[in-house]
């Protein structure tokens, strides 16, 4: 699995909102954050480059997007190739 290095900010931005909100527990907040380091401690981490930022910038003058997320975006190398869905791979839906 590879991720972008701020994709764990957005994730933890999006935890705190829904703990402020009192949509989430102070222990769902805590395991929600468990997970999140669980993966990225297992992740390919893609860090800031010039070459990111070059393809981040070219994706902002493309489509209408924020920042972070053209970041996001170029740090995977703006589309992704989408494989059929393996049914043998993935469990079926209970």
């Amino acid at each position: 699995m590879a991720l972008w290095w701020g994709a764990v900010l957005d994730c933890i931005e999006a935890l705190a909102a829904a703990l402020r909100r009192e949509h989430l527990t102070k222990a769902g907040f805590e395991r929600a954050r468990g997970l999140i380091d669980h993966l990225r401690a297992r992740a390919f981490e893609i860090q800031p480059s010039e070459e990111v930022r070059a393809r981040a910038l070219r994706i902002l003058t493309v489509h209408p997007l924020r920042a972070d997320r053209a970041l996001q975006l170029a740090a995977a190398q703006e589309g992704f190739r989408v494989l059929p869905y393996a049914g043998e791979v993935h469990e079926p839906e209970p």
